[in-house]
């Protein structure tokens, strides 16, 4: 059932179009200073993506903060996205590069982590990799190349 919402989902985004590559990113986050709920988890997911150009078809997250749970026992928390990569432009064509900024300061290192997975993930070239967290202090910044 889940692979024919899969294939309906991408069959409904542009029939004419050509798809490009589905992949699967999986995503783990458990620190002892900052944990986030997975509302906000997808959140940050979502705004790089679309950064970046990319589109999510299907996401789930489980565990990170829970109000009926203590604390001490918050369960790390495990993202699972299936990631539609653009396809690949005709050979024959000029590529358009464009550069794309991600930067913040807002949970830093779960961002940092989050982006170099994601980067590691689709293979963009990242131009520069620029991180100070203290946790959830500081800024990062990437300056990545994108082919459109």
């Amino acid at each position: 059932m889940r692979f024919l919402f899969l294939l309906f989902s991408v069959l409904s985004l542009n029939t004419f179009a050509t798809v490009g590559d589905l992949k699967t990113l999986i995503f783990h986050w458990k620190s002892r200073r900052s944990n986030y709920a997975c509302a906000y988890v997808e959140l940050q997911l979502q705004k790089h993506l679309r950064e970046l150009g990319l589109q999510e078809v299907e996401t789930e997250c489980v565990g990170g903060i829970d109000p009926d749970v203590a604390q001490d026992h918050w369960q790390k928390q495990t993202l699972r996205t299936q990631l539609l990569l653009p396809p690949a432009p005709p050979e024959k064509t000029e590529n358009i590069r464009h550069r794309v900024v991600l930067n913040g300061y807002k949970s830093c290192a779960f961002n940092v982590a989050l982006i170099q997975k994601i980067l590691k993930k689709i293979k963009y070239p990242v131009l520069s990799e620029t991180h100070s967290c203290e946790d959830s202090e500081g800024s990062y910044y990437f300056e990545i190349e994108v082919l459109r």
